[in-house]
C-alpha cells in the first residue's frame, strides 16, 4: 500500500495507523498516549458505529453540537 497524508501536516498517529493497516491489525497503540486505537478495518469488523467519534470511524460519525436547536 502506498498512502500519503491528506493533510498539510502529518498527525502524530499517522505512521502507526499505516503500520497497523499494513500488518492487517485491527488496532494500534497511540504513539503519544499508548491508548489502544481501532483502525478503520477494526471498526468495520465490529460491524456498526459505536457513536463515540472514533479517530478512524468508517461511518464518519459526528455528534450534533449541543448548542443547536
Amino acid at each position: 500500500m502506498n498512502y500519503t497524508s491528506p493533510w498539510s501536516f502529518t498527525p502524530h498517529w499517522f505512521q502507526a495507523h499505516l503500520d497497523a493497516l499494513s500488518a492487517r491489525e485491527h488496532s494500534y497503540p497511540d504513539p503519544k498516549t499508548n491508548l489502544i486505537v481501532m483502525t478503520e478495518w477494526g471498526h468495520q469488523a465490529r460491524g456498526s458505529c459505536c457513536k463515540n467519534e472514533c479517530r478512524h470511524c468508517p461511518w464518519s460519525f459526528r455528534r450534533e453540537s449541543s448548542g443547536k436547536k
